[in-house]
């Protein structure tokens, strides 16, 4: 089932490809609505759909989140809805011990971090 995921990835990735050639086209308030749409929309869209993507392949989910905790757990329940849709239920049984590790580094306590991280 992964495979969707693989395909909304690189989808996502024309899309913001495309976006960004239409925007040399333009200029004034258009071409700052386009990217606008492409840097807030697509953008939020492409990070959470690669993060259920390593997620349900059972990769490092780390390395391609976003860095600011406030980002994460609130790209937390699309993320959850997109390994529920498409990965396994070995996939989804991950998802308690990554929303952990999730607020934990929402907290700012890295002590036990490393328990939390290595659990998906």
């Amino acid at each position: 089932m992964s495979i969707e995921l693989k395909i909304k990835v690189k989808n996502l990735a024309d899309e913001a490809r495309t976006i960004r050639v239409e925007e040399n086209k333009l200029h004034g308030m258009a071409k700052w609505n386009l990217q606008n749409h492409r840097k807030t929309v697509v953008r939020s869209a492409a990070r959470r759909t690669q993060l259920a993507y390593q997620i349900v392949r059972g990769r490092d989910w780390k390395s391609c989140c976003s860095h600011d905790g406030f980002t994460r757990m609130s790209d937390f329940s699309e993320v959850s809805r997109m390994v529920k849709k498409y990965g396994s239920a070995e996939s989804v049984l991950t998802l308690p011990t990554i929303e952990a590790a999730f607020k934990l580094s929402l907290s700012g306590d890295h002590e036990n971090e490393n328990a939390c991280s290595n659990a998906a």
